[in-house]
């Protein structure tokens, strides 16, 4: 003999506190772009190194 099968749970059994939150990204366009010893750096805290910086340089100021 087989069981019998539960009914299902509903979807929020398990959760015992339920919060929203919307998070917004903001996307910098990287113009406040510096060199800094052999690596680009922005103030959002992005940073870039390797071969030919000058011309990525060029395309974030521009």
């Amino acid at each position: 003999m087989s069981e019998p099968k539960l009914p299902p749970l509903p979807t929020d059994a398990f959760d015992g506190d339920k919060q929203n939150t919307e998070i917004k990204f903001q996307r910098c366009k990287h113009k406040n772009a510096t060199f800094t010893g052999s690596e680009i750096r922005c103030s959002c805290g992005a940073a870039w190194t390797g071969p030919d910086l000058h011309k990525l340089y060029k395309l974030l100021i521009s």
